[in-house]
């Protein structure tokens, strides 16, 4: 039944991302482009609607689906009949060319995928490890999408000597690289070899290179020799062939016999019963705040910290090794741990620095697998840890906690790519700057000085420089007045770094949006 929902949305929202790459094209050139393609798109996306609203009336008769994914179903049949109320202002260039693309990704596109994925994730027959892949396919999907749409605006406007433009594109593409290369490393290997050779086409090569020039050197004549039509083509080409690959996701998605008996064998584990009693009553209050735990009866939580424990680890304690298979979650309460990937040079890359209230592990536990990443303890911690089987058995009986672990998977994909963001496009003054911004709004405003949390070699590697390179630059904050007394920062006045903050640094500002706001970041609230 769930292969059946995820092919016709799926189908739908492909016609719908070929929909947005035409309409884009037909209004940014004023109606010289895909006027006669546009119309044919129309009818090909409501082909596959009306075939979407006839099997949702079955659905609903029947009722072989869920009432929760029935009225999401529903709010996403509201959404496509709005589509259609609005192709007659886009024909007649009613519409605003600006808010095109955010419509088509946002209003329309967007729900229909989240509401895949939890379709997928909560069909019992179905491995985690395949709807993971399945998941990070559809995203990657979706961003290539969005790259085609935003592409073509660039082409027709010659924007590409825009250096906002260019950046858009580079973080569409640093996004797409991303979920690729989790996708590729969830699907087993005899899958991977025959999506790799279909990935491998001439045509994809070419997109490839064209990335690398884009992220390197945008004023190339390679790219404005390019029009927006070839762009249209290419992209489309490989859009399709991912699509195929979609469709060969959606008919596996069923757990092996192999999984099947694990996941038996697992229900039947009886671990050895702990108690919350020796949770004090500050942890207890903390531990109910978290999100991780957000909206989780009091009986449902009360079992699941049965299992739990709280320890203290020293600062330089590793947690868990790359490639180690996940047997934890851990939940931070106190202190710093570090994210990172080695080399056999022994360097190393700091991914994420992560606090109080942040998990780490998640994805591994999720997905039954090794971990992708090494932690180890940055600075003197206290964290709460939770056997792997534990919460892989309350997943499956407590659709928020489901909800919740996704979420945080979420959370932190999209702020390792913030972070890659951060560092790859900001100066070293911009980075130290930020990072300044973001200790002091951990404090709320409450003084005008940060403490250095952890080594300064630590944080020049998590802002990807040089330890010389980070002293330098905080010699140069001592020229503006900033004061450097060991490791404490003190400003020259409480708003002195709202210069450096972006949009996600603003959503987390207690002051964004209001007059004390002293330098307003447009956030798309």
């Amino acid at each position: 039944m769930a292969q059946k929902i995820l092919q016709i949305l799926g189908n739908i929202v492909h016609q719908l991302q070929k929909e947005r790459g035409c309409v884009s094209l037909y209004s940014d050139s004023s109606g010289k482009s895909f006027s006669e393609e546009i119309i044919k798109q129309f009818k090909q996306t409501d082909i596959k609607i009306a075939d979407f609203i006839e099997q949702y009336q079955c659905w609903k008769q029947e009722k072989e689906i869920s009432l929760v994914n029935l009225d999401k179903l529903k709010s996403c049949q509201n959404n496509l009949d709005d589509l259609k109320n609005n192709r007659q202002l886009i024909v007649e260039f009613e519409f605003p060319t600006s808010e095109l693309i955010n419509f088509y990704t946002y209003k329309i596109i967007s729900p229909l995928l989240d509401i895949m994925v939890k379709i997928a994730l909560f069909d019992d027959v179905n491995d985690p490890t395949k709807v993971s892949a399945y998941s990070n396919l559809l995203y990657w999907k979706e961003r290539t999408g969005r790259e085609r749409a935003l592409g073509m605006r660039g082409f027709l406007a010659s924007s590409f000597n825009n250096i906002i433009f260019i950046e858009k594109i580079q973080l569409l593409i640093s996004e797409q690289e991303s979920y690729k290369r989790t996708f590729l490393a969830l699907v087993d290997s005899e899958k991977r070899n025959v999506i790799e050779k279909m990935l491998n086409q001439s045509a994809l090569r070419r997109i490839e290179k064209l990335h690398s020039v884009i992220k390197s050197n945008p004023d190339s004549k390679s790219l404005s020799s390019m029009t927006a039509e070839a762009w249209y083509e290419v992209m489309t080409n490989k859009i399709d062939l991912m699509q195929e690959i979609e469709l060969l996701l959606v008919n596996n998605l069923s757990i092996t016999e192999e999984k099947a008996k694990l996941r038996q064998e697992e229900f039947q584990i009886e671990p050895p019963k702990r108690g919350i009693s020796s949770f004090n009553t500050k942890h207890q209050k903390f531990i109910n705040s978290l999100p991780f735990f957000l909206g989780i009866p009091d009986d449902k939580l009360s079992d699941l910290l049965q299992n739990a424990q709280i320890k203290d680890y020293k600062k330089g304690q590793l947690l868990f090794l790359e490639g180690e298979q996940a047997a934890r979650l851990y939940i931070v309460l106190d202190g710093w741990v570090k994210l990172y990937k080695g080399t056999i040079a022994g360097e190393e890359t700091i991914l994420q620095m992560l606090s109080s209230g942040n998990t780490i592990g998640e994805s591994a536990v999720f997905l039954n697998s090794s971990h992708p990443a090494s932690a180890q303890i940055a600075e003197n911690a206290k964290l709460l840890t939770i056997p792997a089987p534990i919460i892989r058995e309350q997943i499956r009986s407590s659709t928020d906690l489901a909800m919740n672990m996704i979420t945080n998977m979420s959370q932190h994909s999209q702020s390792l790519l913030h972070h890659i963001e951060s560092t790859r496009l900001k100066s070293t003054n911009e980075r130290v700057g930020w990072f300044l911004l973001k200790l002091l709004l951990d404090k709320d405003w409450l003084i005008d000085a940060v403490e250095l949390p952890y080594d300064k070699s630590m944080i020049a590697s998590y802002l990807d420089m040089k330890p010389e390179t980070f002293s330098r630059t905080l010699k140069h904050f001592k020229s503006l007045n900033f004061k450097i007394d060991n490791d404490t920062v003190i400003l020259p006045d409480i708003k002195a770094l709202c210069g450096f903050c972006d949009i996600d640094t603003a959503l987390a500002c207690s002051k964004h949006g209001t007059s004390e706001c002293e330098t307003p970041v447009e956030t798309g609230e």
